[in-house]
Order: structure tokens, then C-alpha cells, then sequence
């Protein structure tokens, strides 16, 4: 006989059983809609670097992911779009600032560290930058932007 769950198991067996938990699928979600985005951001970005060097290439390219990322992330990995746009939005887009803050300071660090690299040591610097801007992000929004969002 059929018995619906009640409740989202609390700890993670070993045939997946973390993606049933709201943590779990959380982080799966955010992990997609990035890979999304970070192919996007690589292929903006490389576009970007022969005319406005990396850091310019760098604030272009996260900046024109935005969009895609907050309503993609507000919708399927916070489950907030019964909540308040602008708030959120503007939530958001502190997060950005901040994320954008650290991700430039570590592609400035790194570029000064590898002595100015280029081509693909350059690219995968940026990669790193913005993988820490994500963690960043991510902590933010679930902590902060989406805390007690409606879950539904």
C-alpha cells in the first residue's frame, strides 16, 4: 500500500536521499541554474576581454547574467515568487553588488599573483572569481534576500 511522506527525511542515505531534503534540493537547483549562467558568463566574457580587459569583461558579463539568475534562483531554488518583487529585487541586487565586489577582488589578486595571464589561465581565473562570487551569493540570498520565503 501507497503511503504519501509527511516530512522531508532529516539526513541523507547513500541512494540520494540528500536531494530529498530542502537543503538537498536547494543546492541542486542553484548548482543547475549556475552551470546555466556559468556558461553564459564564459561565453560573455571571452567575448568582452579583447575590448574592455578582464576586469571590464568580468563586470559585463555577471552583470548581463542577472536577470536570468534572480528569476530563475527566486522561482525554482527559493520557491519565492508568491513574495514581494522589489524587495526581493532590490535584495538582490545588494547581493550582486557584493558578490561583484569579491569576485573582482579576487580576479585582481589572482591576475597580480599569475603576473597578468592570459587566454585560458586568464578565463579560468575569472571562473574562480566568480565561483567564490557564487558561494557568496548563495549564502546571501538563503540567509538573507529569500529567508522565510513562501514555499509554494
Amino acid at each position: 500500500m501507497f503511503l504519501p511522506r509527511t516530512s522531508v527525511p532529516a539526513s541523507p542515505d547513500l541512494h540520494g536521499g540528500w536531494l530529498r531534503t530542502e537543503r538537498g534540493a536547494k543546492l541542486l537547483s542553484f548548482a543547475v541554474i549556475g552551470v546555466i549562467c556559468t556558461a553564459a558568463f564564459t561565453v560573455i566574457y571571452a567575448g568582452l576581454r579583447h575590448v574592455t580587459g578582464p576586469m571590464g569583461a568580468n563586470v559585463g558579463a555577471l552583470t548581463a547574467t542577472i536577470g536570468v539568475n534572480f528569476a530563475a534562483n527566486r522561482r525554482l531554488t527559493f520557491r519565492a515568487h508568491g513574495g514581494p518583487l522589489l524587495t526581493q529585487a532590490a535584495g538582490y541586487g545588494l547581493v550582486y553588488v557584493f558578490g561583484l565586489g569579491a569576485s573582482s577582488a579576487a580576479l585582481w589578486a589572482a591576475l597580480e599573483v599569475f603576473h597578468h595571464p592570459t587566454g585560458t589561465v586568464e578565463l579560468a581565473l575569472a571562473l574562480a572569481s566568480s565561483a567564490l562570487a557564487t558561494v557568496v551569493r548563495y549564502l546571501m540570498l538563503d540567509r538573507w534576500v529569500f529567508r522565510g520565503a513562501s514555499h509554494g
